[in-house]
């Protein structure tokens, strides 16, 4: 052919390459050719990517990890209904703080008053044991229920058979002369037929008021806790425990 010469074959050639051979080429890469050494870093960006392209079975195991999941990228309109369950909560992670108390009634422990000190008891005088802790809030628009326990040590001067009462005593005009109203728990021992020293437990339960109904703002409270000794004959106890729990439900 007329003017065709060596260069002009070979710059047909390279031509050809630049305008389609490239592409040809890149379709016939052999299979596991390209790995991650041949990729740039951020060179693959998700808009470059065919929508569903990247399927699960393309995604080697374990390969995602958390530091590749980008802040705020997994939604919960992202997560399948029923994947999460008890097990993949973390211990603890869930607190008061995340829950909508005023969607779910519930009873819990709301005040703790306590007392360790010992104090003497008199036959049938009623004696204040101390409280720690004794005042605390009522929140608006909740029930407080009120239960308690006190230790009593028998001294072998108070004859049996001999029992002792407990009570819980809430926002008292006069400790020391409650009215009935006054009495929000109380409890008393079995009555104790055996002589010599021995230590019983008072468990103390809901008194006749049924603690105290909710209001419509905030009450602060005080608690004060009684206990009345009886013998059959003599004196002599000592109160070592005392407690009192408010349950609040709302």
């Amino acid at each position: 052919m007329p003017g065709l010469s060596y260069a002009n074959v070979v710059a047909t050639l390279a031509l050809f390459v630049a305008l389609g051979g490239s592409a040809y080429a890149i379709k016939q890469l052999p299979k596991n050719s390209v790995g991650t050494k041949q990729l740039k870093k951020k060179a693959v960006s998700t808009g470059k990517l065919k929508g569903n392209a990247v399927t699960k079975n393309k995604i080697r195991k374990n390969a995602v990890v958390t530091r590749k999941i980008r802040g705020g990228a997994v939604t919960r309109n992202k997560i399948k209904n029923s994947s999460v369950n008890g097990a993949k909560i973390a211990d603890n992670s869930v607190t008061g703080s995340e829950i909508n108390a005023s969607t779910t009634p519930f009873s819990r422990i709301v005040h703790e008053a306590r007392g360790s000190g010992p104090a003497g008891l008199a036959h049938e005088k009623p004696t204040l044991y101390p409280l720690g802790n004794n005042t605390y809030t009522q929140e608006a628009n909740r029930d407080d229920g009120f239960t308690g326990a006190a230790d009593v040590t028998f001294k072998p001067t108070c004859t049996p058979p001999r029992s002792a009462i407990g009570v819980i005593l809430l926002d008292p005009g006069d400790p020391n002369e409650p009215e009935p109203s006054d009495i929000v728990g109380i409890g008393s021992t079995l009555e104790e037929a055996g002589g010599g020293e021995v230590t019983k437990r008072i468990n103390i339960g809901a008194g006749e008021s049924r603690g105290s109904f909710q209001r419509d703002v905030p009450v602060n409270h005080v608690l004060y806790m009684g206990i009345i000794l009886n013998c059959s004959a003599g004196e002599g106890a000592t109160a070592t425990y005392g407690a009192v729990d408010v349950i609040g439900t709302k």
